[in-house]
């Protein structure tokens, strides 16, 4: 525990020196360009955030929103979390190098597409708190063993990653599912919905598990539905009730886009959901900005998660996914 808390206190303050910090309060909105560190309700709880992160567009270098403009300020958000997960979507191979710079101390797996360019949903964990025990992945359709598969009118072939991973601190194992459903077709995101729950469904009851992703659905449609029917527990509803909090894709503009008629109908897509042996202490929608700029066209999304006590004899047997899961897939794999 010692090694753990003194590493990333070093990387704190390696990394954020400048940027003014203070004890964060949830009832208090930080002031603009502040980038204000969040402090854990548990020394042993597990700090996750989905990332929509935004693949690199020449149209945003134009408007001051590339990759290169933004890519420190989202490294400090992130950090400022103390995230032990970090769950990406839209990662492209490029900023998913960056990251290995400018995020020290975090392993990353994932598939993806490659065709015309590499957009994984990424998922990056903490190499001091976790070891990697399996990864893998699989796609939204009919086939999910078959590279690249798509149906049911997605714009594009659609996936879920999975890494298997064992807690050094406290022992306990934890399957983290990561995924962005398509944002073009209705019917690809409930079948996908489907098809990921059969897959997903097959994990143990008493294995602790968190699914994150950009769902491209708000919490009252059909899609989020059926997740939550397989008994997944959306853990920012869960601590601050049912009412839609508001938009979480929002075009680089953050409040000014909810305050227009286009953004103010928006609502939450990006979600951490949970399952199993796991106690919600905190979720957050992330609106940190810098000078009115923002680390995404997405808010990012937090939950920081406590294990609770397994049943008798549940650490005893070890889950493996791996041999739950159809056959790996090696192609477009990022080590």
């Amino acid at each position: 525990m010692a090694i753990y808390k003194k590493s990333h206190v070093m990387l704190r303050r390696a990394f954020l020196a400048g940027i003014a910090l203070c004890a964060w309060c949830a009832t208090i909105a930080p002031a603009s360009g502040e980038v204000v560190q969040r402090v854990r309700k548990s020394a042993a709880s597990v700090r996750v955030v989905s990332a929509n992160i935004r693949h690199i567009k020449a149209e945003d270098d134009k408007a001051g929103n590339g990759w290169e403009q933004r890519k420190e300020l989202c490294r400090d958000v992130l950090l400022a979390q103390d995230a032990d997960i970090i769950c990406c979507q839209e990662a492209t191979e490029k900023q998913l190098a960056d990251f290995i710079e400018l995020l020290p101390g975090y392993g990353q797996f994932g598939i993806g597409n490659r065709n015309p360019i590499i957009r994984s949903n990424a998922i990056l964990y903490s190499t001091v708190r976790f070891e990697k025990m399996a990864g893998d992945g699989f796609w939204m359709s009919p086939t999910p063993q078959v590279k690249g598969s798509k149906a049911w009118g997605s714009k594009a072939p659609r996936f879920v990653n999975w890494v298997h991973l064992r807690d050094r601190k406290t022992g306990r194992e934890l399957i983290v599912w990561n995924t962005h459903f398509d944002y073009l077709s209705r019917p690809a995101r409930e079948n996908g919905a489907g098809v990921a729950m059969v897959i997903m469904g097959k994990i143990p009851a008493d294995v602790p598990q968190v699914f994150t992703g950009d769902f491209n659905s708000p919490g009252d449609s059909r899609a989020i539905e059926i997740v939550k029917e397989r008994g997944w527990i959306d853990t920012y509803a869960e601590l601050h009730g049912a009412e839609d909090p508001g938009l979480t894709a929002h075009q680089f503009n953050g409040a000014r886009f909810a305050a227009t008629a286009q953004g103010g109908g928006r609502k939450k897509i990006d979600f951490v959901f949970r399952k199993g042996p796991l106690k919600t202490l905190a979720a957050e929608i992330i609106r940190d900005e810098r000078a009115g700029r923002y680390p995404s066209d997405h808010y990012f999304v937090s939950a920081e998660l406590e294990f609770e006590s397994p049943p008798a004899g549940a650490l005893a047997q070890a889950v493996s996914v791996e041999k739950r899961q159809p056959a790996r897939n090696d192609a477009g794999r990022h080590p």
